[in-house]
């Protein structure tokens, strides 16, 4: 017993092995669009950009908090692989006006803001899912296969993932 307690206090602070925790939210599609307005012109300097919010979206953050990958509809077929390339994936190369920090994401929701300290403070990877979650959706749509990849991240020994789903409402649903 003793020499298992000696290994997992061994393990460097960033390389703790957790279980992969999961967040579920939801968030009217109104309130937001409204959301990414108050950040956008309260950051930005400048003449305020056209802001269009694909979604679904997907958004990775480090254990550090940086965002390390930023993906839209238009990006969907390579959620699986980035999903599956974590912890090793390539550095962000493009950048938008809309990338928001992981602290400002969740507050989005009073849930999110919940869970917020827990989050930050997990130095977990974090996979922001923002997407639609109805069960009726064809496999086809890219709010389904992008479900599906954050739903199946594999399990890797000593990498710590936290995934927020962010289900959008659109009006009638």
């Amino acid at each position: 017993m003793i020499v298992f307690l000696a290994l997992v206090i061994s393990l460097p602070t960033g390389l703790r092995a957790q279980a992969r925790r999961t967040f579920d939210t939801s968030i009217a599609a109104a309130e937001l669009g409204r959301q990414y307005t108050l950040w956008i012109h309260a950051h930005h300097t400048g003449p305020l950009p056209l802001v269009r919010i694909d979604i679904p979206m997907l958004d990775i953050y480090s254990p550090a908090g940086d965002l390390v990958y930023h993906g839209t509809q238009t990006k969907t077929g390579q959620a699986a692989q980035v999903l599956n390339a974590l912890p090793h994936l390539p550095s962000l190369t493009s950048r938008s006006d809309v990338e928001i920090p992981l602290g400002v994401m969740l507050e989005m929701t009073p849930q999110l803001a919940q869970w917020k300290r827990s989050i930050m403070d997990s130095q977990n990877f974090v996979v922001v899912s923002i997407s639609v979650r109805d069960k009726k959706l064809k496999k086809s749509s890219p709010y389904y296969v992008q479900n599906q990849a954050v739903d199946s991240i594999p399990r890797q020994p000593g990498v710590g993932i936290d995934v927020v789903h962010i289900d959008v409402n659109f009006p009638g649903d």
